[in-house]
């Protein structure tokens, strides 16, 4: 697992504090990366460019309720949440991202389940 990649699940939701110093922090992580484009994901994104990014919502939560009720990790996760902070808010700004994102994840290893907006978020 790329450095980066523990970075940016590092901290227990937003609140700083490092996983290993939360109760069933270190689990978390641990059942969140049986899925495997939660780690593409991570690992892709380390090398984007932004400092300030999470991995976030539904495909963490399904996760580990995939992995405790014994099915696969990535089963019936509709998408998957990037939170990202860039100080350039315009729409061109985002539209851009949304186009590397999708660039970066266009491969059939990750593209076969993920899915992107098709407009950005505000």
């Amino acid at each position: 697992m790329a450095s980066c990649a523990k970075g940016a699940l590092g901290c227990a939701m937003s609140t700083g504090v490092p996983v290993d110093q939360v109760a069933n922090g270190q689990t978390f992580l641990d059942l969140v990366l049986r899925n495997r484009f939660n780690q593409i994901i991570l690992d892709r994104f380390c090398d984007f460019g932004f400092d300030d990014w999470w991995l976030t919502a539904g495909c963490l939560a399904q996760s580990v309720w995939n992995v405790s009720a014994r099915r696969p990790a990535e089963n019936e996760i509709a998408d998957y949440d990037l939170f990202y902070c860039d100080s350039d808010t315009s729409w061109d700004a985002e539209d851009n991202v949304i186009t590397a994102v999708a660039d970066l994840l266009s491969d059939p290893v990750s593209y076969t389940h993920l899915t992107l907006p098709t407009t950005p978020y505000v």
